[in-house]
Order: C-alpha cells, then structure tokens, then sequence
C-alpha cells in the first residue's frame, strides 16, 4: 500500500472517528519487500523472518502479557471484539497489482472501501485506537521498452530484481546511476538501487513494483484513528443480570436491559438498541428495534434452541455501536425435569 493510497481509505472513513495529525507516515527499511519489512514490522530484533505464522508466534512470545489475535481484514465482523489487540492482515492491495498490473486501478477504489468499514467496524466492537501501516509502497512502472529498462555489469553471486539488486561482494559503481547500501541478507551483504524510476533488466514482470528507493515505495503510511466521542453524553444501555446468564436452568433464559446517564439533556433521554445473538462466531439471531428510556429496564425472553452457549451483544440500532455484552450458558445437567 502507497502512502497515496490511504489518502482515499482517509476520505472513506467517517469523520466521526479523530484522524491524528501527527506521525502519519514512516520509511520503509530497505529493501522494501514483502519478507524484511513485514519482520521489521513484527519483530524488534531486526531477524528476518520468512512466514507469517513465525512472525506472530514472536510477537505473542515477547507480550505474554497482552491477549493479541490476528485475523484477515475482511473476516472483521460484530463478533471481531475478543481480544484487547487484534492486528488484521490484508492482501488483495499486493495481489490487485501483482495479478492485474494497470488494470489493477480500477479495483482500488473498492479496496480502499472495505479497508475504511473494517476500520468503522472495530471502533464499532468497542476499540479505542485503530492504526493503518504496511510494509512498503509500490511504484507503477508503466509500459516499458528494452530502452526503459537498467542493465548492469555485476560480478560473483548476485541476484537482479526488479527495483534492487543483492550482491554478496562489494561492486564498482557509477555513482551517479547507482546508491549503494550495505545490507546482510543471507548470503548477500550489499545493496543496489537505481536513483530513476526504470527498472533493473530481470524476468520479473513488470507493473506494479516495489523495493526500490522512490518516496512512492519508502514513505508509508503510520495512520491513527481514535474512538473520541464522549459516551456519556448518551444514555448508556447494559446487561444488568449478567451473573444469572452464566449458568441458566431450562430452555428460556432473559436479558434484562437497564439505561442510565449523567446527562438530563433531551437527546439522552431514550436510545434504540438491538439485541445480537452469536453462536460458533455467526450472527443466529436478532431481535427487533428496542427503545429504552432513561433509569428504566426492560426484560426480554428468549430461547437457546439447538446452541448451549450463545454470544448476547447489545448495539445501537442506528450506529450498530457495541454497547455491552455477555455469554449465556445453559446447564443442562441441571434440568432433570421434575423427574426426582
């Protein structure tokens, strides 16, 4: 993802939610591919680390004070609220590119859509703080001839990419074509890269690239969207017999819903809410728009049917803001139906 690109996700997220001025962007390391600067992401002590699940296997090891989970962006729903740190990963952004070269613009429009719902949809699941970050930009090198395209005269084991070149030797250079940094990988210990936008000659395809030196590939961006607004200037709607759900006799079980505010203004006077019911992480039920006024409860009945334990969120009806939730529990061994 470019920096320019998460201009548009910024103008598809709604203005309810307090985009942070400060520290919008950061340099990728270099070589900006995908395996280095995901670790440098995920990892403190600069080890590259090749697969994904490796990756998070470290960070979880390192904070086995924290309940992180990792998901795929698109599979963030109502139910995406159980973990205090949830980092989501997205890969249609690489995938557009590399599949569909130029054409791939048509589709980034939709992309920057879902990213900005995904964000509206944890705020929604009661998170504070959402942050936006990638691993590198890309460039788009356009149609090119053989012209277009670098050739360099490198000796010993090198390997020629499309936006830098590996060398396990030190090279002799044209200082002006070429920028030279000293990076270990592997058995590799430099790096080049050309200072204009045309690609090294390789049997890379070419389109939609990155690991070069362009501000297009190098500045990414480090976004922060905050949850700011002020709760209690709203009627807040809870579970108030939470305990009484954690271990139900029967097939019924009841959710008591109670209001309460510290403000006495009109608009806090009544809230519409919804009840949401969830079992195996998908949504089985809900119940129809309830309107609670201000210091008053309402009592709702409702059957487990063929589930022994159900997820209850309560949401706004308007905004689908998570407002409260609980796990119900029926027991079973309990209900010996006036047999004894």
């Amino acid at each position: 993802m470019s920096y320019e690109f998460a201009q548009d996700i910024i103008e598809k997220v709604s203005k309810e939610y307090t985009l942070s001025k400060e520290h919008q962007y950061i340099f990728a390391g270099l070589p900006s591919e995908t395996e280095h600067n995901m670790s440098q992401l995920y990892i403190d002590s600069g080890t590259v680390v090749k697969d994904k699940q490796d990756r998070e296997a470290y960070l979880l090891k390192q904070n086995k004070d924290k309940l992180i989970g990792f998901i795929d962006l698109e599979k963030v729903n109502e139910t995406s609220d159980k973990e205090h740190y949830l980092i989501c990963s997205y890969k249609d952004p690489d995938k557009l590119g590399e599949t569909y070269q130029h054409k791939a613009l048509k589709y980034f429009d939709l992309v920057a859509g879902i990213f900005a719902t995904k964000i509206e949809q944890l705020f929604k699941n009661g998170y504070q703080n959402v942050y936006l970050v990638t691993d590198h930009g890309f460039v788009l090198t356009g149609i090119l001839d053989n012209s277009d395209k670098i050739e360099v005269d490198f000796k010993g084991n090198v390997k020629i990419s499309e936006r830098f070149i590996r060398s396990e030797n030190k090279q002799k250079i044209d200082t002006n074509l070429l920028i030279e940094k000293e990076v270990v990988y592997n058995n590799f210990n430099y790096s080049y890269f050309a200072k204009r936008l045309g690609p090294f000659k390789s049997t890379g395809v070419y389109g939609f690239s990155h690991g070069g030196l362009s501000p297009q590939e190098t500045i990414i961006p480090f976004l922060k969207w905050s949850n700011d607004n002020n709760a209690q200037d709203q009627l807040q709607v809870v579970i108030s017999n939470k305990k009484d759900l954690n271990d139900v006799t029967g097939d019924l079980f009841s959710i008591v819903l109670k209001a309460s505010t510290e403000t006495s203004d009109l608009f806090s006077s009544e809230r519409k809410v919804m009840i949401l019911f969830f079992a195996n992480n998908k949504n089985i039920n809900e119940s129809d728009i309830i309107t609670i006024e201000k210091d008053n409860e309402v009592k709702k009945e409702f059957r487990f049917g063929s589930n022994a334990t159900i997820e209850v969120k309560i949401v706004d009806a308007i905004t689908k803001e998570q407002l409260d939730k609980v796990i119900v529990k029926q027991n079973k061994t309990r209900d010996l139906g006036g047999l004894l």
